[in-house]
């Protein structure tokens, strides 16, 4: 179990699952910078965020929820939690009849597949629900902004694991405090902080090779 000071945002899954060196520029060395796609993002989640609370007969949704989990060492803030009425399961609502079952929703800008880091911010954000309101949640949604669909997540033994053992090496990885090289990558395009990383400016040089070089080109000048 964790300490309060000692939870890190759930967030940092997402960018250590996507680019260690990102998740170092952003929680070690305090780095940020926005781009096309990120401040795109924002606003998306400014809509989504812009009501705090909407209630339909079967169905009741929460904006904003702060969440933790001292287990995993995590805490953050949803997008969504939808609460579906339910006749067999689910936690008891103050001031609702029933049993209602919580469901995550995580907002991403762009269109429907596959993306591992961010089934990994969702799944860490319904293993805080889970610790929070002492239930069990099978499933969830990201929300594309782009083709505006919902791509539904089952929260399998898989990817708790992988969730649970990323949360182990972000903590390890901040405590380590060292920013890995950069190595460039097609998604590094993508990266809001490209400028910042210099993923092709920065490369690891050996040393003899270089003074091999050197000295060969010096040759071949008449040295």
């Amino acid at each position: 179990m964790y300490d309060e000071e000692e939870l890190v945002s759930i967030s940092l899954l997402q960018h250590y699952t996507f680019c260690k060196r990102r998740a170092a520029l952003i929680g070690i060395e305090q780095h940020w910078d926005e781009n096309a796609a990120t401040v795109d993002g924002e606003i998306m989640h400014e809509r989504a965020h812009s009501e705090s609370a909407e209630n339909r007969r079967d169905l009741k949704i929460r904006m904003s929820l702060r969440l933790h989990s001292f287990a995993l060492g995590l805490s953050g803030t949803s997008d969504i939690v939808e609460f579906h009425r339910s006749a067999d399961s689910g936690i008891v609502i103050p001031g609702a009849e029933g049993l209602w079952v919580p469901y995550p929703v995580e907002y991403k800008r762009g269109s429907t597949h596959e993306e591992l880091p961010y089934m990994i911010q969702l799944c860490a954000q319904c293993m805080c629900l889970e610790e929070m309101l002492k239930t069990q949640i099978d499933m969830g949604a990201i929300y594309w902004g782009e083709s505006r669909r919902r791509q539904e997540i089952t929260f399998d033994y898989c990817l708790r694991e992988q969730t649970v053992e990323t949360a182990e090496s972000v903590h390890k990885f901040l405590a380590e405090g060292k920013t890995p090289p950069p190595r460039y990558d097609k998604k590094c395009k993508g990266c809001s902080l490209y400028d910042i990383c210099m993923p092709k400016a920065i490369k690891r040089i050996d040393a003899n090779q270089y003074f091999e070089s050197f000295f060969c080109e010096s040759d071949e000048g008449g040295l």
